[in-house]
């Protein structure tokens, strides 16, 4: 899906603004423009994605360079006032120098490009339990009402484990990882859970099954 639509805007003859953190999208998808938003400004790149990262590195350095110049010329200043405001024949150059230290425009510090400003999730350990956490055996699963997806089913979910399901539109996935959960009663067999599991499904239509009117961070801590 997403290379048919980078294919689409990158042959579309009107005008598209995207806005997108998938940067396989802004490179297919043929960027002329990147306006960026960073420093509590908006930075205009006349590029492409890849040509913008590079371009925008170079522009961090040379903000960078140029704010520390600024500093050294402020800690000359200051350093003189401080050493001759007090002294009749220097209080004019002195003074000269404060003027001039009020009128500079100042320099802002550009925000780094390597850390930035990005959340920070911290999950707590997860209990302990034993290696195999689910177990079906025999399992037949299905809907009620419907025909059973699956028949003599035996499926073990060991700690530690990554699992993919794969499969067509409509084979039954998500059927399967709502009976592992829990969710779906089997039509036949047993689902076994080890001590101390703590399990957490997130499907992909959860949004319907969510709360509008809760608060995002309770339904997270619940």
């Amino acid at each position: 899906a997403k290379a048919w639509l980078s294919g689409f805007l990158s042959e579309y003859a009107g005008t598209v603004v995207i806005v997108s953190h998938e940067e396989a999208l802004l490179e297919g998808a043929g960027c002329t423009t990147i306006a960026e938003v960073r420093d509590k400004r908006l930075h205009l790149f006349k590029c492409g994605y890849k040509k913008f990262l590079q371009e925008r590195e170079q522009r961090v350095l040379q903000a960078a360079k140029a704010y520390e110049a600024q500093q050294r010329e402020i800690e000359k200043l200051q350093s003189y006032i401080d050493r001759f405001g007090a002294k009749a024949t220097k209080a004019a150059s002195a003074q000269s120098r404060k003027k001039q230290l009020e009128r500079m425009e100042r320099v802002e510090a550009p925000e780094d490009l390597d850390g930035g400003r990005r959340p920070k999730l911290v999950l707590p350990a997860p209990p302990k339990c034993r290696a195999d956490m689910i177990t079906l055996r025999d399992a037949t699963i299905g809907w009620e009402g419907d025909a059973a997806l699956y028949a003599g089913l035996e499926l073990t979910i060991e700690r530690g484990m990554r699992m993919v399901i794969l499969g067509p539109n409509g084979c039954g996935k998500s059927t399967l990882l709502w009976a592992l959960a829990g969710k779906l009663p089997l039509k036949k067999g047993q689902r076994l859970t080890t001590e101390g599991l703590s399990l957490g499904l997130f499907t992909q239509d959860l949004a319907q099954e969510l709360d509008p009117d809760a608060v995002a961070l309770d339904t997270v801590m619940e």
